[in-house]
Formats: structure tokens, C-alpha cells, sequence
């Protein structure tokens, strides 16, 4: 099963009250070269909406905009750790960098809390990559989001319908539960806050533990210095 553009299309126009926002992603390696300095890097095709799936924080110019996948523009976002590597100390934005034996003007530079492996990605708009690859359509993965509102009972109503339509465009028999792979976060969130709802409970129930022990040994101490005292 391969996704295409068509498919963010069909999505786009086919679930609207559900949808937030929704961007391909194509990974791929390379290596990458600035001046004597080269590394391998992951480089991903995207699209803006990428950058709030990633949380991505950009330090210096700009992400990957509309008109750069129109355009299928070349030009590259970096990592910090990338432009520390290949940069050193010299201003990345506006110079041209080698990516696996093709040009592309750096227009960005970002930082991401998830940590160095984060900050060692290069952005591309996915329309360029495409290019790259003999101008075809093919999508490696889908990133969408559900709006808010909906919750988490609102997100797997979604994923079902989502389900559902990918496997009657794709011809999938709707007993195949391999032929579509569908990740909800929601449910690795809901885990997460009935676990912290658990945690909360017990470390409450403990420190109430405490703080009565305490209070039970103040008292004692006090009543033994007041007799004493009476005495």
C-alpha cells in the first residue's frame, strides 16, 4: 500500500469537521556537505503544518512555507546541531548547502526539546523531494491532527471513519487489520493521564500518611512535656 498526494487531497475534502491540520512526511539519508565540512543526516520532506506535529521551534529564519511547496523551492531548514557541525560559528541562513549531490539555500534554523537526535534533521519541502525523485507523487507517511474539541472519544471516531475510507480507496478487505497502519496518540495520551491520575492518588494517600504520623507524633511528645511540666 502507498500513499499519495491525492490522498492528502481526498482527506482534505472528505473529513474537514475532524481535521486540525495535515502534512505528508518523506525520510530519507544523505550526505551533507557545507565547504570541507560533510556528515549523514536524515532529511524529511514535509509540509508547514509539520512543523506544529514536531513542535518545532524555529531560532533563526523561517520554516518551510506554502509558496516553497508551490514552487518546489530548494531550500532547507536545518537542526542547531547540524549548523553547529557544518557551520562552526559562521551564520548558516542564506548559504548553500550540498544534500546528497544537490544544492539547497539554508532559510532556517531550528531546536527541538525532544533532544539532539531532533536537532539533527534537515527540512525540504516535500514537492522538492518528489522532484528529486524522478517527479513522482509517492508519501511516505501522513501526520494529521483532530481538532481539539473533539476529545478523545472524538478522535477515535475519527480514526475509525479515517480507517474505513483508507481501506475502500486502497481495496483492503475491511477483515484486514494489517493492510492500514494507524497511530493514535490520543490513546497513548489517555494511558499516560489515567497512569499520572493513579500516581497522583498514591503519592496524596502517602503524604497524608505522613503528614498524620507526624501529627500523631507531635501530640505524644506534647502530652509527655505537659505532664512532666504538671508534675
Amino acid at each position: 500500500i502507498e500513499f499519495y498526494n491525492s490522498d492528502l487531497a481526498d482527506i482534505k475534502e472528505n473529513f474537514p469537521f475532524f481535521l486540525e491540520y495535515i502534512t505528508p512526511r518523506i525520510s530519507r539519508s544523505a550526505v551533507v556537505k557545507y565547504k570541507n565540512e560533510f556528515d549523514n543526516y536524515s532529511t524529511q520532506g514535509v509540509g508547514p503544518a509539520h512543523q506544529f506535529a514536531e513542535k518545532t521551534i524555529i531560532m533563526n529564519g523561517r520554516y518551510i512555507n506554502a509558496s516553497d511547496i508551490k514552487n518546489k523551492t530548494k531550500y532547507a531548514v536545518i537542526g542547531r546541531l547540524v549548523a553547529r557541525d557544518l557551520f562552526k560559528k559562521e551564520d548558516p541562513i542564506g548559504k548553500f548547502i550540498d544534500v546528497g549531490n544537490s544544492v539547497f539555500k539554508v532559510v532556517g534554523v531550528f531546536q527541538d526539546d525532544g533532544g539532539d537526535n531532533e536537532e539533527r534533521f534537515i527540512y525540504i519541502p516535500y514537492t522538492t523531494r518528489q522532484l528529486l525523485e524522478k517527479s513522482n507523487d509517492k508519501i511516505d507517511q501522513i501526520i494529521l491532527a483532530f481538532k481539539p474539541q473533539l476529545g478523545h472519544a472524538g478522535s477515535l471516531g475519527f480514526e475509525k471513519k479515517l480507517r474505513t475510507f483508507l481501506k475502500q480507496k486502497k481495496s483492503i478487505a475491511p477483515s484486514d487489520a494489517n493492510g492500514i497502519y494507524i497511530r493514535n496518540v490520543a490513546d497513548d495520551l489517555k494511558r499516560n493521564q489515567s497512569f499520572a491520575s493513579v500516581l497522583q492518588i498514591i503519592v496524596t494517600f502517602v503524604g497524608l500518611g505522613t503528614l498524620i504520623a507526624g501529627i500523631i507524633g507531635i501530640s505524644n511528645i506534647m502530652v509527655f512535656v505537659v505532664k512532666e511540666r504538671t508534675k
